[in-house]
């Protein structure tokens, strides 16, 4: 809910209307790096200490998509989508 509500802040701040989605999208970025490190981390102990209960497609699939969500982020941040940060921001949230 709090990155939903960046763009908003953003833009009650009077900050340009590219700006406004370029900070919100890398918000989203540093919050989907972490997550992305700690999330790995806490599967390594998983695969470690409950094997039986780890599902390696699943760690698969969830990690191919965080990675594409964090590159789509990532390519508002450098302007390879000009005046796409909106949609590309709403991907991501939900």
């Amino acid at each position: 809910m709090f990155l939903s509500l960046l763009p908003e802040t953003f833009a009650s701040l009077d900050i340009n209307d590219h700006r406004v989605w370029i900070y919100a999208c890398v918000a989203m970025s540093v919050y989907s790096t972490v997550f992305l490190l700690w999330w790995v981390l806490a599967s390594r102990r998983m695969v470690k200490y409950a094997p039986e209960i780890f599902h390696w497609s699943a760690f698969s699939r969830m990690a191919a998509g965080h990675t594409i969500i964090l590159l789509l982020q990532l390519s508002v941040v450098f302007s390879v989508f000009d005046l796409r940060g909106a949609g590309i921001l709403n991907i991501g949230l939900i």
